[in-house]
């Protein structure tokens, strides 16, 4: 099944050992495009009421960037199929026994809030039209849309010394279910005012 999806790829048909989250984009594109480029299955999948697979997971998600002098901000708006999780540092230990060292090892925790946080908000420097200079904005990412199945890929892969290497991290989920409402583009504040020129 790999082969077939990722045959004529330069990647995804040798057999070396790929990234679980660019195989899903290969698999999700390859699905589409037989989907689009089978006239026959089309009005197959018409008659069965059957709809692209690929559409399972599309979104709509707003970046809204706000300057953190004037308060003045750009929202702009873009199709997605999976979020990028960053893990931050952990604030939690366990001890666990190595299988294969059959040593004792301290495993670092951090909760899948924090990565979802972590994704939502973070600090950049940009030139903002209103202040005429460089400032810090507050960038923001929420949802416009909801998919039937969201993928949230976590970026194990961190730079230290510009070296990279790979975050063991274990992600605890406090319960079965996550409560995305933070996740919803709040209404425009009274201090708040949008840029000339942007959606």
């Amino acid at each position: 099944f790999k082969m077939l999806v990722g045959k004529g790829h330069q990647e995804f048909s040798s057999n070396r050992q790929q990234d679980a989250s660019e195989y899903l984009d290969i698999f999700l594109l390859y699905a589409s495009k037989s989907h689009l480029n089978n006239s026959n299955r089309q009005k197959a999948e018409k008659k069965a009421k059957l709809d692209d697979i690929t559409k399972l997971f599309e979104f709509k998600v707003y970046t809204k960037l706000s300057c953190q002098e004037c308060h003045s901000y750009k929202l702009n708006e873009a199709n997605s199929q999976d979020i990028q999780l960053p893990i931050p540092k952990p604030t939690s230990f366990k001890k666990e026994v190595n299988p294969t060292t059959e040593k004792e090892e301290e495993i670092p925790l951090v909760k899948f809030k924090e990565c979802v946080d972590s994704w939502q908000t973070e600090i950049v420097e940009l030139n903002c039209p209103t202040c005429s200079k460089k400032t810090f904005f507050k960038k923001t990412y929420y949802f416009k849309t909801w998919p039937k199945y969201l993928f949230a890929v976590t970026n194990r892969i961190m730079l230290e010394n510009w070296v990279p290497k790979k975050n063991n991290s274990e992600i605890v989920f406090d319960s079965e279910t996550f409560d995305f409402s933070k996740a919803i583009l709040p209404p425009e504040q009274p201090d708040e005012k949008r840029i000339a020129g942007t959606k």
